[in-house]
Formats: C-alpha cells, structure tokens, sequence
C-alpha cells in the first residue's frame, strides 16, 4: 500500500492542471474499481503481482531475516478522448 500510495503522491505533487487543461485525479485502485472507471480523467494504480524475491538480504543482525518481495504495478491513463489519454501516458512516463 505504501509503494503504491507514494506512486499517486508523486504523480499528484508533479501534475499542473494548465498542462491539461482538465483536472485530473490520480487513485490507487483494486480490479473492481477499474472495472467500474471510477476515475475519470487522470491515472489509476493497481498492484497486480506481488511475491517473494529470489534475492536473499540479511538485517544488521544475523538472527533477524528481511523478505524481499517482488511488486509489479500496473499504472492505467484514463481520459474521455484518447489524446488525453495518449498524454497523461507519456507524463507519467517522464514523471517516473
């Protein structure tokens, strides 16, 4: 939650309403949501894999083992024509 929360932060902190011309919304969201297009315009976030990683890291202290996890995101442009669609894609792509 917290990977994909920081991801719509950044978005939402990098965005300027006059490079759109249109407000923009940016959600973290589960399948249901994007089944729904619950977002309007602007860009969703959705968690689509998560596993354990192959790589195996150690704490400072032997005794104590972190599990790294391998997270896959799926970040989705919504607009109600495609060019809008087109440049909130290529925006995110520069942001991140």
């Amino acid at each position: 939650m917290a990977v994909a929360q920081s991801v719509v932060e950044l978005l939402r902190s990098s965005y300027v309403r006059a490079d759109f011309d249109t407000e923009l919304n940016f959600r973290s969201v589960s399948t249901r949501d994007i089944a729904g297009n619950a977002i309007g315009n602007g860009a969703s976030v959705l968690l689509y894999h998560a596993a354990p990683s192959s790589a195996s890291r150690q704490a400072g202290d032997a005794k104590e083992k972190t599990l790294p996890v391998e997270l896959r995101f799926l970040l989705t442009a919504w607009g109600r024509e495609p060019t809008l669609q087109h440049a909130i894609a290529g925006w995110m792509m520069r942001v991140l």
